[in-house]
């Protein structure tokens, strides 16, 4: 589960990478490369963070060790990545919601930081750590992006079309204009 989590991860980066260096195709990869993590999270976050082997999963005697509390949290762990990978996609695409999306992922990252505090207070289990690195990775970049102005990262996104981040600052400004 690791590796495929790894593997999901550099192929996101390696889409940002063509992406950002404008080379065509950049921004399908970046939606499919970064889909693919958030639904990886979505439906295998419990059994990633609870060191379920991929061939193991749909066997009950995988988790007679693992308390249900645990799967709960793994399970809550997942939708928090997921909400915020999509947010992270949503932002690199600059499509419209990117902040809700990534509003929404940073909350629930905050939630399981929170329970997840609490319980490694407790209990300091290496499960709570596997947890925090991820929180703090993918929390980190979402607050950044979260925070930069869209017109700063427009200006990022599209530096090599100046004309087009006017026309697009000129259609923001007035949403209402159809020929803008």
């Amino acid at each position: 589960m690791k590796k495929a989590e790894l593997i999901l991860g550099i192929s996101c980066l390696l889409a940002l990478a063509l992406n950002f260096s404008f080379i065509p195709g950049g921004g399908i990869l970046t939606v499919l490369a970064f889909s693919a993590l958030s639904v990886f999270y979505l439906y295998f976050g419990f059994a990633l963070f609870n060191d379920v082997p991929f061939k193991q999963i749909f066997q009950q005697s995988s988790y007679t060790h693992i308390s249900k509390g645990r799967i709960i949290g793994a399970v809550g762990v997942g939708i928090a990545l997921s909400a915020t990978t999509g947010g992270l996609m949503f932002k690199f695409q600059s499509w419209p919601g990117a902040k809700i999306n990534l509003g929404i992922g940073v909350f629930a990252l905050f939630l399981v930081t929170i329970v997840g505090l609490f319980k490694y207070s407790k209990n300091r289990s290496p499960y709570y750590t596997n947890i925090f690195k991820r929180v703090v990775l993918f929390g980190a970049l979402a607050l950044t992006l979260l925070f930069i102005p869209k017109k700063t990262w427009l200006n990022f996104k599209y530096r090599n079309n100046p004309a087009y981040v006017e026309a697009l600052e000129k259609a923001m400004a007035d949403p209402g204009n159809a020929e803008l």
